[in-house]
């Protein structure tokens, strides 16, 4: 999240501030499940975030790669996150 805040800060772009919104509902995830057991913790994360996060992979690939310069920081922070997807998604 903070290289999509650091272009939002810099260039106060609506993309990057779209990608930090999808991105806080990942972390509202967490906050929500906290206090319960690590495997319903766990059960429930996966399951709620999964849609979440496919929705940001279609996101990211259509709003930002196709129509955004490939070396501008917004392409990059989105690169960066596709290319970390497996993590993301354990």
């Amino acid at each position: 999240m903070r290289k999509y805040y650091d272009v939002y800060i810099t260039d106060w772009s609506e993309r990057a501030s779209e990608a930090i919104r999808r991105i806080e509902l990942l972390y509202a995830i967490g906050r929500d499940i906290r206090e319960q057991a690590r495997c319903v913790r766990r059960q429930q994360c996966e399951a709620r975030s999964a849609p979440i996060l496919a929705e940001l992979r279609e996101w990211l690939l259509h709003a930002t790669q196709r129509t955004v310069s490939v070396k501008s920081p917004l392409s990059q922070s989105s690169q960066y996150t596709l290319t970390r997807r497996a993590a993301l998604t354990r």
